[in-house]
């Protein structure tokens, strides 16, 4: 039990596109950035990856000294003698070009730890600017996380920040909090996956866990080929030299050479930001079922590149729901979004369906794109005629994107919930495996 009520605990929601922190008992985060990193490193052989870098621009780790100790190395992030990094980490930091910088995500495939805590370290000192010692932490994890990881996650709080308390909650549980609900089936449609779990009286129901391969990152990646495949060439703003007219248009837009040391994983990366913001500003879902030739005629939606050439979106901004979303003949045989919910509740007892089907909530990035809520609710009251469903959504963009924090933060400001923390204490008697039994 940790009985340190007056401060405020920290509230820590890493996705596989952004990062959330902030204080328990506010509204929204107070910090929001990617989750990506950009990483610049130089071998031994004198040769530096370093870029032009912006007047005042901070890195998170700077080069020792010349002649520094390896120990001196070691706590800047380098090896002496072998390898000196750079970690570039933010919004501001990640769009300023610079030569030989790889963009990495932490979290995906196969979690980096490392780069990990160099996310930690920018939202606790750069961005919160408090210490961690002082502060209980409560960390959202993915539903379907895995044991190892959650003892990781553990050693990893009170080992390197000596945080006083930790407790770890599962992202749907947070997501039904938030909401006002301890009992709901939770779809959760975000950057990097889609997961659909039933929650029963504030637990997670691990056996009946859902999960689809489709994703933010897949879909942005189909609007970018379907662009490419058109013959448009998606220049991100560091490969272009713009000049602007009188009346504030663009009137000329040469593009700047002498980019042979940029990495394609960040070209890659600004390309994606640009076809992010497209996707959230013409796409929608499909009101019924896409069909190539009813939807032909669809108008145009105009969306204008970087360079200031404007294109024409037209049914695409539609399909893109046909070949990802809602999985209807889709060429990637992903399980359409209501089947998986299907599947869900079907693994659950059946005393429980009715309440569970009374509160289908959605949340996560995907689940913005107009008619989306509608079209589910649709489609699963279709496949299920016996049963009412009601899908529940928060009205706002910002609370349905940041739902797993709300939850966090209402959860971790209870004065309830403050004898359910994971002390230092506790840890150091029992390890790491007492995550298993205090954080179900």
């Amino acid at each position: 039990m940790y009985g340190g009520d007056e401060v405020s605990a920290i509230v820590l929601d890493v996705g596989y596109t952004s990062c959330k922190a902030g204080f328990a008992g506010e509204d929204n985060p107070k910090a929001v950035f990617p989750t990506a990193v950009g990483v610049v490193r130089s071998g031994k052989d004198g040769v530096v990856g370093k870029g032009p870098a912006a007047p005042g621009e901070k890195m998170d780790v700077d080069p020792p000294a010349a002649g520094a100790p390896a120990a001196a190395a070691a706590a800047a992030g380098t090896t002496a003698g072998t390898e000196e990094v750079k970690y570039n980490i933010g919004t501001q930091a990640l769009s300023i070009r610079k030569d030989f910088m790889d963009i990495e995500n932490p979290i995906q495939d196969v979690k980096d730890w490392d780069l990990a805590q160099k996310l930690w370290d920018h939202a606790f000192k750069d961005r919160l600017r408090i210490v961690p010692e002082e502060h209980p932490m409560l960390l959202a994890e993915p539903s379907f996380n895995s044991n190892e990881c959650r003892e990781k996650l553990l050693e990893i709080m009170f080992e390197h920040y000596k945080v006083p308390a930790v407790f770890i909650s599962k992202n749907a549980v947070l997501s039904s909090f938030s909401c006002g609900r301890s009992t709901a089936v939770v779809l959760d449609s975000g950057g990097g996956a889609t997961c659909v779990a039933p929650v029963h009286e504030g637990y997670v129901l691990q056996k009946a866990i859902v999960r689809s391969p489709f994703s933010g990152e897949k879909l942005t990646e189909y609007l970018l080929s379907v662009l490419e495949g058109k013959g448009t060439n998606v220049r991100p703003p560091y490969m272009l030299n713009k000049k602007i007219g009188k009346d504030g248009t663009i009137a000329s837009v040469t593009e700047i050479t002498g980019l042979e040391n940029i990495r394609p994983s960040f070209k890659r990366y600004m390309q994606k930001t640009i076809i992010n913001d497209l996707k959230e500003t013409v796409c929608r879902t499909s009101e019924t079922v896409f069909d190539e030739s009813s939807n032909a005629q669809i108008p145009f939606a105009q969306y204008e590149l970087p360079d200031g050439k404007v294109i024409d979106v037209g049914a695409e901004r539609f399909k893109a729901d046909k070949c990802s979303i809602f999985g209807v003949n889709s060429p990637s045989e992903l399980q359409a979004l209501h089947d998986c919910i299907n599947e869900s509740v079907g693994k659950c007892d059946s005393d429980i369906k009715k309440d569970l089907y009374g509160t289908v909530i959605v949340t996560g990035g995907n689940t913005l794109f107009p008619m989306f809520k509608e079209r589910l609710e649709r489609e699963l009251a279709e496949s299920i005629s016996l049963l009412k469903v009601k899908t529940i959504s928060p009205m706002a963009t910002t609370e349905r994107r940041f739902s797993v924090w709300i939850g966090g933060s209402i959860l971790a400001s209870l004065g309830s919930f403050q004898q359910m923390w994971i002390s230092k204490k506790q840890w150091s008697e029992e390890g790491v495996r007492i995550v298993h039994s205090q954080c179900p």
